[in-house]
């Protein structure tokens, strides 16, 4: 006999979807977007997925400042109580329907890689519990602040944006094949094919569910997500059915469905100068110098030891030195450039301050434009390196991985009370 679907780690569940689906009701997750770039998935359409998970304090029209970015804590209850207001509205009005039986989501990203080549990302998107012992972070958090995150939750009682985690299972890729027609199949501004598929086959559910079920399940994107939704559940003295869970997309941790690159360091500030500079990289590090906008094809480079160095108009190919390793980590993250990064060269250079970014060429052109004092280009981390640190239970430093394509925002959203005596 199966395990129950509560029991299990991943459950169906019955997802809150567009009724006439199209691209320009969904964006990129919240916290890639900035300021600009979220008014412009607003402007695009009076139904994009923005107005629920960037709110603003003046509803769902005009400008106003965005919940994640506001700093007095009634602004951000306002601009969330907007965005339950509109959620109401949309399935009061037809624009949101919900499906009728407990389902899983297989969602596939086509795509090209940086050397030209055609790839793609696909997953199984379900209702993850929260808590479960088989749930590992790969990363640690930031102290960063996810008021907005709870904010959110407490009034839209709704997943609104998926968590991005990794299976180990062996079967996993190989079940994710499915004849069920798409429900939804577009390309974004950045050229990616996202496809939607509704899976509420009885026998192709049990199937996903057991195999997740079979192996640890890593967080790779949305640990300020999950913390929050733990935190939202625990707070809760009378639980509210379906807040035992999260929504998440659940990708194999297989090279074939993953693609990841790295997040660069931007540093406002350097201690040293001049030949103190250079003789503390030379310390910790094997030293070559270069033409600095060069050192941005470090950041996809796989498996790369060297790490970039941007300083007073140098750039500076490090490669650690055996002897200058972190004393604070476990041999299993000793090798990760970001923790060298972060437990020998920052210290050596009396470097206090990080700023991350993806882009490469960005932080580099801030150095040279003189608005950061400093970067650090690293190279991506290796789906091998992933697999190891989530086998040893370990965490990388915050923004060690970026996974690209990120989810989008807007296939599916998980209401808590669409799940109210409906087996998940």
């Amino acid at each position: 006999m199966s395990t129950p679907y509560d029991r299990r780690i991943l459950a169906p569940f019955r997802g809150l979807r567009y009724t006439k689906p199209h691209g320009n009701q969904t964006a990129p997750p919240y916290d890639v977007l900035n300021t600009i770039q979220a008014q412009t998935f607003r402007e695009q359409d009076s139904e994009n997925i923005v107005h629920l998970d960037l709110p603003l304090t003046v509803g769902d029209a005009g400008s106003g400042a965005e919940a994640d970015s506001l700093k007095n804590a009634e602004d951000v209850e306002i601009a969330h109580k907007n965005a339950a207001a509109s959620l109401t509205n949309w399935v009061d009005q037809g624009v949101l329907g919900i499906d009728e039986t407990p389902s899983f989501y297989i969602y596939r990203q086509e795509y090209s890689d940086t050397s030209g080549k055609r790839r793609q990302t696909l997953g199984v998107v379900g209702a993850l519990r929260i808590g479960d012992p088989n749930i590992q972070p790969h990363e640690e958090i930031t102290k960063k602040a996810a008021s907005d995150r709870l904010a959110s939750l407490n009034h839209t009682k709704t997943n609104i944006s998926m968590i991005y985690c990794l299976s180990t299972a062996a079967n996993l890729g190989s079940l994710l094949i499915s004849d069920s027609p798409s429900s939804l199949d577009f390309t974004d501004e950045d050229g990616v094919r996202h496809t939607l598929q509704h899976l509420d086959s009885s026998t192709e559910i049990d199937a996903l569910a057991a195999s997740v079920q079979s192996a640890p399940v890593v967080i790779a994107d949305g640990h300020h997500r999950y913390t929050m939704a733990k935190k939202y559940y625990d707070s809760l003295p009378t639980k509210i059915p379906g807040s035992d869970r999260i929504m998440a997309l659940i990708v194999p941790l297989d090279p074939a469905h993953l693609l990841v690159r790295s997040i660069q360091r931007s540093l406002p500030s350097i201690g040293l100068t001049g030949s103190a500079l250079r003789e503390a990289l030379e310390k910790v590090a094997f030293v070559t110098e270069d033409d600095p906008e060069r050192l941005a094809e470090i950041a996809i480079t796989d498996g790369d030891e060297e790490i970039g160095f941007v300083a007073e108009a140098k750039g500076f190919r490090l490669r650690p030195r055996p002897a200058a390793q972190s004393s604070s980590s476990s041999t299993t993250l000793q090798n990760l450039p970001a923790v060298w990064t972060r437990d020998v060269l920052l210290p050596a250079v009396k470097a206090e301050t990080r700023v991350f970014h993806q882009d490469p060429n960005e932080v580099i052109d801030w150095v040279k434009s003189g608005e950061q004092a400093g970067a650090v280009i690293l190279p991506p981390v290796t789906i091998a390196q992933i697999t190891s640190v989530a086998n040893a239970q370990e965490r990388m430093p915050p923004k060690t991985t970026f996974f690209w394509p990120k989810a989008r925002t807007g296939l599916v959203l998980r209401r808590f009370l669409d799940q109210e005596n409906k087996s998940e």
